[in-house]
């Protein structure tokens, strides 16, 4: 039976940017084509089991042809898969659709268009230029510098009122600004490049038509170039962006790296994510299953961490294992993002510590608790000991089951001059480490909790433990420090 495709516009930021039609998508379908511009937290929407292709279509490095991304789009769908193909900002602002269209027509593959935000309207938007003014701009053109033929004439655009949105141009900026001033247009016109848009990255450079190129000449891509009176403007809340002119890089996994850093910017940081710690799942579920099947015999489950919590309910979903047979059993998280995570799946951490770590965990368990107890603790196989090692001193009885591990991948550079540099985890200290990467001499070393810190100043010989021990309480931590408050 022949499948569907749909062609989804993935937005132009993260997952809070994605509509609701293709985040359902997503969750069903049996494989996926997506875009080097689209970001790839996205992708956690995706079924484990389905099928991730990377097509590229990044400017200037098309790793995979259109014709045959459009081949591959009929062949999935005719082998019976139901496949999204996931495009960057909208499928039909300079997203190649018409010819993916053209040959699931051909094909008679049946389709749809799931319309995405653009970045041609949202990049400007977040950085506080609008695209229409009702006294300086009644409306807007999006252009793209880079045409199937290569070619791009400019001065037709030079004696145009409106603002001028040009797309994939970072490198022909030089040119975009002399074709426009050949074409009559006033070297003073405002002009601003905003580069990596809707991301905690987000840069944003002004100038005129004259200066712009000169100015941007270090913006990294992608970038969006906007010409016109309009651009001159700033409508953000800047009164309550108290992190201005700070820069921060957030180490640790691609979900602690992406709340922070969101967290973070939306205070005005330049923040560099640095997703060095992967999470890789324990395939062998054996022992989860066998525990899940006897899970009323514990007195209390242990959580150390997020990742472990939502494995964990992955794993009840999987099996249809009956979440009443928790009933009488004490939950235990070791702290507010793990609690929160079962509060996600409807359910209230009974113990929580205060201090967000392992061995206050262990504490709290064993001042509750008696001998002939038992407790299941769910935990990282690379993770501290010390909840273990405190249950085992008390004589109360344990069952360590290791739902994941971790590793360390480089990615991306951290920036020379970093004003703050902050750690989710040891883990994150340690992959940090191992990775060669060097601390900047000014920054600070911020970290959610103390067994972070403990990490961070054996390695750098310093560190500040943000209160509280969570994402929101690293940000006030951080405002605190760059204001040169007492913490």
């Amino acid at each position: 039976m022949t499948g569907k495709v749909y062609l989804v516009g993935a937005g132009c930021g993260g997952p809070e940017l994605l509509t609701l039609r293709g985040k359902e998508l997503l969750e069903s379908c049996t494989a996926v084509a997506y875009d080097a511009l689209a970001d790839r937290r996205i992708l956690r929407f995706v079924p484990e089991n389905s099928r991730k292709i990377a097509v590229g279509k990044r400017s200037g490095a098309h790793s995979v042809p259109q014709e045959q991304i459009s081949r591959l789009l009929v062949e999935l769908a005719l082998s019976g898969e139901t496949v999204v193909r996931l495009k960057g900002g909208d499928p039909f602002v300079f997203g190649r659709s018409s010819e993916e269209i053209a040959a699931l027509r051909e094909a008679g593959v049946p389709f749809e268009v799931v319309p995405g935000i653009s970045s041609c309207i949202a990049v400007p938007e977040l950085a506080g230029i609008p695209v229409t003014e009702r006294r300086v701009s009644r409306g807007f053109r999006v252009i793209t510098a880079s045409t199937a033929d290569g070619e791009q004439s400019f001065e037709r655009y030079g004696e145009s009122e409106e603002t001028l949105v040009f797309l994939m141009g970072l490198a022909k900026l030089d040119e975009i600004s002399a074709g426009l001033i050949r074409g009559g247009m006033s070297p003073e016109t405002p002009a601003a490049v905003i580069s990596e848009g809707a991301s905690p990255r987000q840069r944003t450079v002004r100038g005129r038509l004259c200066d712009i190129a000169e100015k941007a000449k270090n913006s990294p891509s992608p970038a969006i170039i906007v010409v016109g009176a309009t651009s001159a403007e700033d409508l953000r809340d800047s009164a309550h962006l108290e992190l201005s002119g700070v820069s921060a890089a957030v180490v640790g996994t691609e979900s602690f790296t992406g709340r922070t850093g969101r967290l973070l910017a939306e205070k005005g940081a330049a923040v560099t994510e640095l997703s060095l710690v992967k999470i890789v799942e324990n395939r062998d579920s054996s022992a989860l299953d066998r525990a899940l099947s006897q899970v009323g015999s514990y007195s209390a489950l242990a959580f150390t961490s997020r990742h472990g919590a939502e494995l964990f309910f992955r794993r009840i979903r999987a099996t249809k294992a009956d979440l009443r047979s928790l009933a009488g059993v004490k939950l235990a998280a070791v702290g507010s993002s793990t609690a929160a995570a079962l509060e996600e799946h409807g359910l209230t951490a009974d113990l929580v510590p205060e201090e967000f770590t392992s061995a206050a965990l262990g504490e709290l368990l064993t001042a509750q608790l008696s001998a002939g107890d038992r407790v299941l603790i769910l935990r990282n196989e690379n993770g501290s000991p010390e909840l273990a090692k405190r249950l085992g001193t008390a004589g109360i009885g344990y069952e360590e089951i290791p739902l994941y591990s971790t590793c360390f991948e480089a990615e991306g550079e951290l920036p020379e001059e970093c004003s703050f540099v902050v750690f989710g985890s040891a883990a994150g200290v340690r992959g940090f480490v191992d990775l060669g990467y060097i601390l900047p001499g000014n920054a600070a070393v911020i970290c959610i909790g103390e067994e972070t810190a403990s990490a961070a100043r054996t390695a750098f010989g310093r560190a500040t433990v943000a209160q509280p021990h969570t994402a929101e309480g690293i940000v006030k931590t951080i405002i605190r420090e760059a204001k040169n408050e007492t913490i």
